[in-house]
């Protein structure tokens, strides 16, 4: 749907340039001569970098993503299976997918998939996660200098 810069708002997700972007922070700038045009930072949702643009008396086309909760069941290789949900489809996802998530999955956690037409753009893991620290590097004694 094409929306014009005045709805453009925290939180949108909008396609720009073949990527899906979601704005983090807009500004409505109207200077004292010349037309209105809002400045924007928006990030990547599948790479996540950010990306500032200005938006002049023009449209921009928002999507609609879709956020499922998927239950992790296993790996096989390079291929991570997990469970829809309500539909209790399986669904394979390869290494490069996954991302970071990867780090913090375990067996039966829940992640939220953020899929656009279709293909899982991004997993975001639970908030709270608990996991067992099994082993660590000898942390540095800190010491106060005085002068």
């Amino acid at each position: 749907m094409l929306v014009g810069i005045n709805d453009i708002k925290n939180g949108l997700s909008v396609e720009l340039e073949g990527a899906v972007y979601y704005v983090v922070s807009y500004e409505n700038v109207k200077p004292g001569k010349g037309s209105a045009f809002v400045r924007t930072k928006l990030r990547n949702i599948k790479t996540g970098a950010i990306l500032e643009r200005t938006f002049r008396n023009e449209k921009i086309e928002t999507v609609d993503i879709d956020k499922r909760t998927f239950q992790y069941l296993y790996t096989a290789g390079d291929i991570f299976e997990f469970m829809d949900h309500d539909t209790y489809e399986q669904m394979s996802l390869h290494r490069d997918q996954v991302g970071e998530v990867i780090n913090y999955l375990k067996e039966n956690l829940e992640a939220t998939a953020l899929i656009y037409k279709g293909q899982v753009l991004t997993l975001e893991p639970p908030m709270f996660i608990d996991l067992k620290i099994i082993s660590t590097e000898p942390g540095i004694r800190y010491v106060q200098i005085r002068q």
